[in-house]
């Protein structure tokens, strides 16, 4: 648990934005809190607590707040931070991670199809699009005969100047 956390001990932090893993070492942790005061249940009153911990991380102090106190290991704010006491805990954090993206991969064929068929989709339904396809089309085959006209009068011009010198 995140409250059972003591000065001194390490703490585990992953950067899903960064994409760094780094070993903390623990300042302070304050006692359990009401998250949010207290929650009347069926079975009576309920409540979740939180800690803040405050810990050396990279050589710089950093606090994690409103951290929840029974959890081994937790997502801290909206910056993609996870914090762990257990070193098991943001390992298995950091290979789910991965197979995200591992799995994204394997999905890449199916959403460059999906792609082209959206464009074919919208190109069908879409006179104004299918005119400025054309048109591209069009323009991309006109620069490429220029391009070899180009090779040609330079093929000429060259052969030309070869046959005043001889």
């Amino acid at each position: 648990m995140l409250s059972g956390l003591r000065a001194g001990t390490p703490i585990y932090v992953f950067d899903k934005n960064k994409l760094c893993a780094s070993i903390g070492e623990v300042i302070s942790v304050s006692n359990p809190i009401p998250q949010y005061g207290f929650n009347y249940t069926q079975q009576g009153f309920q409540n979740s607590a939180v800690v803040d911990i405050k810990a050396m991380v990279d050589g710089a102090e950093v606090n994690y707040t409103k951290l929840p106190a029974t959890a081994t290991i937790a997502d801290f704010g909206q910056g993609g931070i996870v914090i762990s006491e257990s070193r098991e805990a943001i390992l298995n954090e950091i290979d789910n991670f991965s197979k995200i993206s591992e799995k994204a991969l394997q999905d890449r064929p199916m959403h460059e199809e999906r792609i082209a068929k959206c464009k074919e989709m919208r190109l069908a339904l879409d006179r104004s699009a299918q005119i400025e396809a054309e048109q591209s089309k069009e323009i991309a085959e006109l620069r490429n005969q220029v391009e070899q006209m180009n090779g040609m009068l330079a093929q000429l011009l060259g052969s030309k100047t070869k046959s005043k010198e001889e």
